[in-house]
């Protein structure tokens, strides 16, 4: 799942790889995580959006397409939910935090 973060990869998927059914993984996968593989899989897309958000200046709209997401107010929602800000605050406050150490005092 982590090697596929930017791509849309299914349960389906990852089951019939480990030669389980769909149904059998989701609730091996739920027993062990606590959570379902799709929450699983976005909480991953989340982490991996919100370095590209500190370190890199592509829009929004890039980093919510970047990561297969449905358009950037979807993408913010599922940020929001995840994080407890918003994609442009998560930004701002950490984008800000690293400016202020790399200066000289």
């Amino acid at each position: 799942m982590q090697r596929s973060v930017r791509e849309k990869l299914g349960s389906e998927e990852i089951a019939g790889g480990l030669g389980l059914s769909e149904e059998h993984f989701i609730r091996l996968f739920r027993r062990q995580l606590g959570m379902s593989p799709f929450q699983y899989f976005t909480r991953l897309k989340i982490e991996a959006a919100s370095a590209i958000l500190v370190d890199n200046s592509l829009t929004i709209s890039d980093v919510a397409e970047r990561f297969g997401f449905e358009n950037p107010f979807h993408f913010s929602r599922v940020f929001r939910k995840c994080t407890g800000l918003s994609p442009r605050e998560y930004r701002r406050i950490f984008v800000g935090a690293d400016r202020r150490k790399a200066s000289p005092p």
